[in-house]
């Protein structure tokens, strides 16, 4: 009885158009995002963020802002350094060298967009009027925002932690490929760029956090995809019990991989409802979010595929520059290279492989997830160099994308980078 019910219910749904259940309260105007929510007694954060890329912190005056009406509460990256541990990241791959990302720059701010100084207001407007009565001395420094370039001596420094701003390289070698090259029929050479992008989800980033001192309870409501990674980082990182800690994802308005990351404005806002006994509110604009979002992509790639000269692939070579920004975000180290590097021979029978990721760190918003994270720039390689096999063969796409493909009657396959 039971499998004849579990026919009936595949039936009725699998290959089926299925009316979606979620639509109704988005056509109607009913969702609910983290900027919709405002509890009582509500205080609104503002933060002051650096126009420059690479420069040291030299001073900075908050009196004048601090006397404004409306504001709650003034704080700088050098009064939370001892009070607020800095982010990891999540994704560390074996070899990496990791550097704590500070909740706000102290000493040297090194993309533009790093935020400095965070203002607590009774209402947002009063906290974007303090901003700008705040008086920064900064004295720029040289900047690098090519990874390729970052990694050539006398490049800018980013962090004393990562010399030569080289955060992990990242090696596979399997096979011959000088060897291939020797006796192959074609040998095709390509440099690519995946260019660096913004996400920019229609709702930008939003966080709020309400602490009650009574149960010593800390819920925080996050525009996030990865509610329970937060939780997790967020309990590690403010060194707050796990089991007291709520976090909350409503209505989340696109995402697309930027809101796979832990924020520093996750980890400020949860440490200042705690200070202020008050619920704190920021919600980024689209200025900041162009800034201060992770950014996606921004890979240099080196390509040398190896042929006979009826368009059987014999080797492939890729020496790629992944750009990190300035600082390793949560799954940022990952996606260029056990995301890209175990899938860049594709749906292709490749016999050698050589592979070389440079991670790179740059005057640069940091990067991590986006739409693939790190699939799409493999498939991009491998697909676009194959192309141009068949160009320089002379025969069909098709014919040499089909000669090479996995086989039906060959799976379950394991490709030669192990997947």
């Amino acid at each position: 009885m039971k499998n004849i019910e579990q026919t009936n219910t595949l039936s009725r749904y699998v290959g089926q158009s299925v009316r979606r259940q979620e639509d109704f309260k988005f056509i109607t105007g009913h969702a609910q995002y983290v900027d919709d929510i405002s509890p009582r007694h509500m205080l609104s954060v503002a933060i002051l963020r650096s126009p420059y890329a690479h420069a040291l912190v030299k001073s900075i005056d908050v009196e004048k802002a601090r006397a404004l009406p409306g504001v709650v509460a003034i704080y700088t990256g050098a009064d939370l350094k001892e009070q607020v541990k800095g982010i990891v990241p999540n994704w560390i791959v074996p070899g990496m060298k990791v550097v704590r990302r500070p909740v706000l720059a102290y000493d040297k701010v090194r993309f533009a967009g790093e935020g400095i100084v965070v203002v607590v207001a009774e209402e947002l407007a009063i906290g974007y009027d303090a901003l700008d009565l705040i008086e920064v001395d900064y004295e720029p420094l040289d900047v690098v925002t090519n990874a390729e370039q970052a990694l050539e001596p006398g490049a800018p420094i980013l962090h004393d932690e990562i010399p030569g701003n080289l955060a992990v390289d990242f090696r596979r070698i399997v096979g011959d490929f000088a060897q291939a090259k020797a006796d192959a029929d074609v040998h095709i050479t390509r440099r690519l760029i995946n260019q660096r992008l913004i996400p920019s989800p229609l709702e930008p980033r939003a966080v709020l956090a309400e602490y009650d001192p009574f149960t010593d309870k800390l819920t925080l409501y996050t525009s996030t995809q990865i509610p329970h990674v937060i939780k997790q980082l967020l309990a590690e990182t403010l060194n707050f019990p796990e089991h007291k800690l709520r976090v909350i994802a409503p209505d989340v308005g696109g995402g697309f991989g930027a809101k796979l990351n832990f924020y520093p404005e996750e980890l400020l806002c949860a440490f200042l409802t705690q200070k202020l006994h008050r619920p704190v509110k920021w919600t980024e604009s689209r200025n900041e979010n162009q800034v201060a979002t992770t950014h996606g992509r921004d890979q240099i790639q080196d390509v040398e595929l190896t042929a006979m000269r009826d368009g059987t692939i014999t080797g492939l070579k890729v020496v790629s520059y992944a750009n990190l920004g300035a600082y390793q975000a949560t799954m940022g180290a990952g996606v260029p290279t056990f995301n890209f590097g175990n899938l860049v021979t594709g749906n292709y029978k490749v016999p050698v492989l050589d592979e070389t990721i440079y991670c790179v760190m740059t005057n640069t918003t940091p990067t991590d997830a986006y739409r693939g994270a790190g699939r799409p720039e493999a498939t991009y390689l491998i697909e676009r160099i194959v192309d141009l096999l068949a160009r320089a063969l002379g025969m069909d796409p098709v014919e040499v994308h089909r000669k090479n493909f996995i086989q039906p009657h060959e799976f379950p396959y394991r490709v030669i980078t192990g997947v």
